[in-house]
Formats: C-alpha cells, sequence, structure tokens
C-alpha cells in the first residue's frame, strides 16, 4: 500500500497535504517495481519541510531485488545461511520467476543437509529454466544424498543430455554407480570423464580407487600419485 500517517489530524494544512502528496507519488508502485508499501511520516503541527518518508525511517525500503539478490550471494559466500535465505526470499516477493534463487537456495539447504527443501527449489529452478545442467545435476546430488538412486540417475541422464561433454556430470554418475557398489559402471564412468578431460583429477582419484580395490594395486597407486603425489579419496558430487 501506500499511503499517510497524521499525528493530530484535525484540520491538515493545504502545505502539509501538498508536501504528503509530493512525497508519496514520487514513489513507484509495486506493479512498476517499486516496495510493497510506501508512507510519509506527517504532524500537523509541524513544518511541512520536515515531513519525512517512511524510507528515511526504514532504509530497507531502499533496497531493490537486486540489492537482496547481492545480499543475499554475499552471505551465501560467507556461509550465512540464514541471512541469505532471508535475502534471496525477499527478491521472490517482487520477483518471483528468478530461476537462479531457487538454485542458490537449493544449493543452501543442500549444504544444511535439508536435501528435500534443496530439491524442491531445485526443481522450482528447472520449472523456469529446463536448459540448465546445473540444475539437473544438482537435483541428481541431492536424491544421491538422500539415497535415491533411480531418481538421481533419471537427474543425472537429463543433465547429461544438456551438456554431453561436460565432466561434472559424467563424474556424478561415476559417483552414484560407486555408492550403488557398481564398480564397472562407476570406472566406466570416470573413464568418460578422462576421456574429456584428460587431467581431471577427481575422476583420476576415483578410477584409481577402484583399481585397488580390484586388487590391481600397481595402476591404482600409480595413478593416485600422477594426481598430486597424495591420497586423497573423495566421494562427493560437484555441487555448484
Amino acid at each position: 500500500m501506500t499511503g499517510v500517517w497524521v499525528n493530530e489530524a484535525r484540520e491538515i494544512p493545504k502545505s502539509i497535504i501538498d508536501a504528503c502528496t509530493m512525497r508519496v507519488g514520487r514513489f513507484p508502485s509495486m506493479r512498476e517495481g517499486g516496495a510493497s508499501w510506501y508512507g510519509v511520516i506527517a504532524d500537523t503541527i509541524a513544518d511541512p519541510r520536515f515531513v519525512s518518508s517512511s524510507e528515511d525511517y526504514y532504509p530497507e525500503l531502499r533496497k531493490t531485488a537486486e540489492d537482496y539478490f547481492n545480499d543475499g550471494i554475499n552471505f551465501k559466500k560467507n556461509r550465512k545461511f540464514n541471512e541469505a535465505i532471508k535475502s534471496f526470499n525477499n527478491v521472490l516477493v517482487t520477483n518471483p520467476d528468478v530461476y537462479q534463487v531457487f538454485f542458490n537456495l537449493g544449493n543452501i539447504y543442500h549444504e544444511q543437509k535439508n536435501f528435500d527443501l534443496a530439491i524442491e527449489n531445485f526443481q522450482k529452478a528447472s520449472a523456469i529454466n529446463a536448459n540448465d545442467f546445473e540444475i539437473f545435476n544438482n537435483i541428481g546430488g541431492s536424491y544421491l544424498e538422500k539415497g535415491d538412486f533411480t531418481k538421481a540417475l533419471e537427474s543425472f541422464k537429463v543433465a547429461f543430455s544438456l551438456s554431453p561433454k561436460n565432466t561434472i556430470i559424467s563424474n556424478s554418475v561415476g559417483f552414484l554407480h560407486y555408492k550403488m557398489g557398481n564398480l564397472s559402471a562407476s570406472k566406466e564412468a570416470f573413464e568418460y570423464s578422462l576421456s574429456i578431460d584428460k587431467n581431471n583429477g577427481i575422476a583420476k582419484d576415483k578410477i584409481s580407487e577402484i583399481l585397488c580395490i580390484n586388487g590391481d594395486y600397481h595402476n591404482g597407486l600409480k595413478m593416485y600419485y600422477e594426481v598430486n603425489g597424495k591420497i586423497t579419496f573423495t566421494d562427493k558430487v560437484e555441487i555448484k
């Protein structure tokens, strides 16, 4: 709403009414991208020069959706997740179709191990933008952490169809098969990553681990030390 709060409203001088009209009228409406409400605090016995808008008292009203989004990114980067969630939700008040907001919310909930909320927000992002492979990769990653391997594989397949030469996805498929105990399929997926990027350290780590599990310690350890000279096993899907 847009309005005026008037103190001691008896006979309001025209000068104050004019001042109020001027201050309120210059704010954009919510439909035009303005805040959800604005107002003017007025006193009928005050000099109209000192009539103050609510934005003077509440600086948050000056913020745009872009400001809130940037705040959310910075809070997320500094792992201040509650503040980030609040900022991103403020964006959605006036801009409910920004898929990047849902994508970032999904990442936050994934970090917090709230995989149901992560999936919910990633799916909202995918409903707005169905062409971003990272969204589907992250949906798969959250399903994987939940232990729902069937839905994880379905999501990874969609991601792969959108970006078949991306090692993030093939590595994700490798992690999935590894967790399912299908070492042959896991090794195949990581080898596919190496066919795209021969220096992919994650793929080399997992292939070397699988080789060692299968008893091929010579080649397994050799590949290990090709990466960085030390053992660094990982079993995490890359969430962007």
